[in-house]
């Protein structure tokens, strides 16, 4: 019995040591020697590992052309907005030098009108002393 049981040992140990995948060196190449259900394994991963970087790439090919078109309509609404800031700048540059004209205007059409009634003063006060020196 003692004989049996260490047949069984033995076989169990060379079962373990003796495990695929084996790898063999042939001159300077290495072959890997396993059984089918370990290369189908290996077939089913590699296979799901490619489609899953395809789905990968796909998607990061999506979202590139999502934010090239998200970055153009940034770059259009930037544009336009510097646009307008631009002609808002110009327009409120021009407004006031108008504004500063208007107040010239203003202050030489008061001046003006002050003139005038002095004049229109100056006139009467002539008029009066021609008349006192006429009686």
């Amino acid at each position: 019995m003692r004989k049996i049981i260490l047949i069984c040992i033995i076989f169990n140990i060379n079962n373990l040591y003796a495990q695929y995948p084996i790898i063999k060196k042939i001159k300077n190449d290495s072959v890997v020697i396993m059984k089918v259900s370990q290369a189908d394994t290996i077939n089913l991963l590699y296979k799901s590992y490619n489609d899953t970087i395809a789905e990968l790439k796909k998607s990061i090919t999506q979202k590139r052309y999502l934010y090239d078109s998200i970055s153009k309509e940034i770059y259009n609404k930037q544009d336009s907005f510097y646009n307008w800031k631009w002609k808002y700048e110009a327009n409120r540059a021009s407004y006031i030098d108008r504004q500063k004209d208007y107040w010239k205007t203003e202050k030489i059409h008061e001046f003006s009108k002050i003139i005038l009634v002095g004049i229109i003063l100056l006139q009467f006060h002539t008029i009066s002393q021609l008349h006192d020196q006429i009686k």
